[in-house]
């Protein structure tokens, strides 16, 4: 039944041009016929998949074609075709794990350099802000010290003017007397 919906939609993905969904119809089919025991099909369908997903450099369709061929022709003990076949399931599998690790590794690379760089903005921010807040404080001594100046200078002016208006009372005082 598995087998007759693969078939059906290969019609389908044949009309749509869709060369990645035959190859995985194609599988789909060899993958039921293996499970029935019937490999001869079984190689005919896994072949046809290895052609196309070749011409689409579709590597885990290869690597997924190879490693039934692998399994069916070690059914048979046919140790040549099942080693040169478990040979390219292996190659696909070990390239496709090192492009997945390398994948990760950038990925890994890049989240460590955007937080790095987190931290560098984070602290130029803080620099900025320790900065500013010493410019502030700067700011507020020299309007504190130069209102306490004032406060001092009008101080003295009141001081010298009552100085200034005792002594000319007492001069006026004195030349009453």
């Amino acid at each position: 039944q598995s087998i007759a919906s693969f078939k059906r939609s290969l019609k389908i993905t044949n009309i749509q041009l869709n060369q990645w969904g035959d190859v995985r119809n194609l599988q789909g089919i060899g993958k039921g016929l293996y499970k029935m025991g019937n490999y001869q099909e079984s190689i005919v369908f896994f072949n046809k998949s290895v052609k196309i997903a070749n011409g689409i450099n579709d590597k885990v369709g290869l690597k997924n074609s190879y490693e039934y061929l692998y399994m069916i022709y070690d059914q048979y003990d046919s140790i040549e075709p099942a080693f040169h076949f478990y040979k390219l399931y292996n190659l696909y599998k070990d390239s496709l794990f090192n492009k997945k690790v390398v994948s990760n590794i950038s990925l890994s690379q890049i989240r460590y350099k955007t937080e790095q760089d987190k931290l560098l903005l984070k602290k130029e921010q803080e620099k900025k802000n320790i900065i500013s807040l010493k410019e502030q404080e700067k700011s507020d001594l020299i309007i504190y010290f130069g209102t306490a100046l004032i406060i001092t200078m009008i101080c003295f002016i009141v001081l010298m003017f009552y100085q200034l208006f005792n002594t000319k009372r007492k001069k006026a005082k004195i030349e009453v007397q």
